[in-house]
C-alpha cells in the first residue's frame, strides 16, 4: 500500500512508520491519522512483524498535534472530537510491542500518540506539552489517563 502522509517500512522483525510532514512539525491531519492506522493495523496483522515503531520525519518534531489548519477548517463539534484517541487506543491495544521514538517537539495529539505506545524513546532535545488547555479545551486522546497511569499522579 502507497502512502503519502507517512512512510511504512518494514525491516526483518521490525516496522518503523514515519510521520513525514517535517514542513508542518509533523502535525496530524485526517489524512495522516488514517494512514497511521492503516500502517498499525497492517503492522498488527503482519507475521513476519514482531515490534512497531513510530517517529517523526525531519530531526524537529516526533508530532506537533493535530493540524491547526484543518481543525479551523471543520464546524465547532467537529473541531472538538478527539481524533488521535482511536490511534491511542489502537496502539494500546496491539498485542506487539510498539516504541514511540522522539526526537524534538511531542506535544498535543503526538503526545497522545506517544503515550499509546508500550515503550517512549526520546533523545534530550526533545519537548513534551498539552497545550489543549491554553486553547480551553481538555486534551481528548486519553492524555489525562494514560499519563499519570505512566508516570504517577505527582508528575502528571
Amino acid at each position: 500500500m502507497s502512502y503519502r502522509e507517512i512512510r511504512y517500512e518494514v525491516d526483518g522483525p521490525l516496522a518503523l512508520v514515519t510521520i513525514n510532514r517535517p514542513e508542518k512539525h509533523n502535525a496530524i491531519s485526517l489524512a495522516t491519522l488514517q494512514e497511521l492506522q492503516q500502517a498499525v493495523g497492517a503492522a498488527a496483522a503482519s507475521e513476519d512483524v514482531k515490534v512497531i515503531a513510530l517517529t517523526g520525519e525531519g530531526g524537529r518534531s516526533f508530532a506537533s498535534g493535530s493540524d491547526l489548519s484543518e481543525v479551523l477548517d471543520r464546524d465547532l463539534t467537529k473541531a472538538l472530537e478527539p481524533i488521535v484517541q482511536g490511534l491511542a487506543d489502537q496502539l494500546e491495544r496491539t498485542p506487539k510491542p510498539t516504541i514511540a521514538a522522539i526526537d524534538g517537539i511531542c506535544m498535543g495529539g503526538g503526545l497522545e500518540v506517544a503515550l499509546g505506545c508500550d515503550l517512549r524513546i526520546a533523545t534530550p532535545r526533545s519537548r513534551f506539552a498539552t497545550p489543549e488547555g491554553k486553547l480551553g479545551i481538555i486534551p481528548g486522546g486519553g492524555a489525562t489517563a494514560r499519563l499519570p497511569r505512566l508516570v504517577g499522579r505527582a508528575w502528571a
